[in-house]
């Protein structure tokens, strides 16, 4: 058989087949706009439900909003002006005031503190010094029933010999029931020297004394006597030691005002003039290069009832004050007055009976406000009481009332709920 003549033989699996889609197979696979449609579609159902989620929520806090603001508990703020008037004063009228006062009378007490303050100085210089040593001791009558006077400049011996003495006459009380009488007085060495220098608990003798009298009366140190030096060491000028002197002594006087006032309470005034302060002698110790100053007082401070001492001020000098309707009155500013005791230099106050004193400058007077009756007068009402407490009170100049929540107008019954805010 011719070769080029030979046919191929081909099988069925050889023959290629071309599909054809169906028309509806097509349009449902391959045709875009109906595939854009479904995506649209889908998009706008998964907004839809978006968005009602989000109201869901936003419904969801309003009701637990509206029903916190219904539980919330009614809470009210009231904010008041105080009536206040200036006052001239001048320091042509003298004012009394009594320890022992009677109606109409304005009375005070006195008010006794210790203080203590001291300061470091810098020294200037270094000399040759020669210093006492002093302490304070505790004399002790055991010889009579009756008080025994001691005069200025009584001798005091220690176990050793040294001599100290008291530069102020004093007087130990009587015995009672066979406890001592004692006193406590401060003493200075006679001689300069760091051997003057004693521990506290130290025994002393009054060489003065004889008889049954030396045995009975007698000393111990209350504390370290110290302070005795005798050498070249830092020293500090005269000028630097009173500058700080004047400077602790202004420390302690204001510092015996604010405790007294701060004792009992606001209802209290006193003034700075009116403070009288007995100041113990200095006490110096030096170190290498600087020196401290202690400086120990006795503070007598003079108080009043700041609405009778408003009343005996104000009323001479203003007639429209109402001080006769049980309204409380009081001097807003007596920081700024100048309050001048007129009797100061006979004054002594744990012994006098009374107190004159000059006023002068711009006093503001005003109204007590009594704060816890308003709440009294507003828990439980309704928010238009507020209009009639500027009659019942000549306190007030101007109030104004917020009751939250807003929807409420009655005032809590809790008077703990209601503010009562007052305005400067």
């Amino acid at each position: 058989m011719n070769p080029e003549k030979k046919h191929n033989k081909h099988s069925i699996r050889d023959i290629e087949i071309s599909r054809v889609n169906s028309p509806a197979k097509a349009g449902r696979v391959n045709n875009p706009k109906k595939k854009l449609n479904k995506n649209v579609v889908s998009r706008k159902r998964k907004k839809s439900l978006g968005l009602t989620f989000v109201a869901s929520v936003l419904l969801l806090v309003a009701s637990v909003f509206l029903l916190y603001s219904f539980l919330k508990p009614t809470k009210a703020t009231v904010e008041i002006q105080t009536f206040s008037k200036n006052v001239l004063l001048t320091d042509d009228l003298v004012h009394v005031a009594y320890k022992e006062a009677e109606p109409g009378q304005l009375g005070f007490k006195v008010l006794e503190n210790n203080f203590e303050k001291s300061a470091d100085i810098q020294a200037d210089k270094f000399e040759y010094s020669e210093d006492k040593a002093s302490g304070t001791l505790t004399v002790y009558n055991n010889y009579s029933n009756k008080p025994q006077r001691i005069i200025k400049n009584t001798r005091f011996k220690s176990p050793d010999g040294k001599i100290y003495r008291a530069k102020k006459a004093f007087t130990i009380p009587g015995k009672k029931s066979g406890t001592p009488g004692q006193v406590d007085v401060k003493v200075y060495a006679d001689e300069a020297g760091e051997s003057y220098n004693l521990k506290s608990g130290t025994k002393f003798t009054l060489p003065a004394l004889s008889g049954d009298a030396a045995e009975g009366i007698y000393a111990e140190a209350k504390t370290d006597i110290k302070g005795g030096f005798k050498g070249k060491r830092a020293s500090v000028s005269e000028e630097k030691k009173e500058q700080v002197l004047v400077e602790l002594k202004e420390a302690l006087k204001k510092e015996a005002l604010q405790k007294a006032l701060l004792k009992l309470g606001p209802d209290y005034i006193s003034f700075p003039d009116a403070v009288m302060v007995e100041f113990e002698e200095p006490e110096y110790s030096y170190s290498q290069n600087s020196a401290n100053i202690k400086l120990k007082a006795k503070a007598l401070v003079p108080v009043f009832n700041k609405y009778d001492f408003a009343r005996e001020v104000l009323a001479p000098a203003d007639a429209e004050l109402d001080f006769d309707t049980g309204n409380k009155i009081y001097i807003d500013n007596p920081e700024d007055l100048e309050l001048k005791v007129t009797n100061k230099d006979s004054l002594d106050l744990e012994e006098d009976e009374l107190l004159k004193f000059t006023a002068k400058g711009t006093a503001v007077a005003k109204y007590y406000l009594d704060k816890e009756a308003i709440k009294k007068e507003l828990q439980g009402k309704n928010e238009t009481v507020v209009r009639f407490l500027k009659e019942a009170y000549p306190a007030i100049e101007k109030i104004n009332s917020m009751i939250e929540p807003v929807w409420r107008d009655t005032f809590p019954e809790d008077p703990q709920k209601i503010q009562i805010v007052e305005l400067k």
